[in-house]
């Protein structure tokens, strides 16, 4: 009978900037314009600064992101500027499954 190795592959542990990293570029590969990309970077260094950098991302639930978007509804008044955060977030979110 012949033996059948399964190879385990262990999950790399990755903090919330890394992946920021690789979002951009995700981004780059995409042709996304400079404008879009820095309004990303502009956007996302706030769920950065509420998290930590060096936030596991492994670590971050539905609850948290709750947390965050309650967050910025207490800080900011526009919407459009809530809603264009949380756009961002949702495709930065989007490109960690991809």
């Amino acid at each position: 009978m012949a033996r059948i190795k399964m190879a385990v592959q262990k999950q790399e542990v990755k903090t919330l900037s890394q992946c920021f990293e690789d979002f951009i570029k995700h981004c780059k590969r995409k042709n996304l314009s400079e404008a879009t990309i820095k309004s990303y970077r502009h956007h996302l260094a706030k769920f950065f600064q509420y998290f930590g950098d060096d936030t596991d991302i492994m670590l971050l639930i539905q609850n948290t992101i709750y947390d965050y978007v309650s967050h910025l509804l207490e800080v900011l008044d526009n919407p459009t500027t809530i809603n264009t955060g949380l756009k961002h977030l949702k495709a930065f979110a989007k490109s960690l499954n991809e």
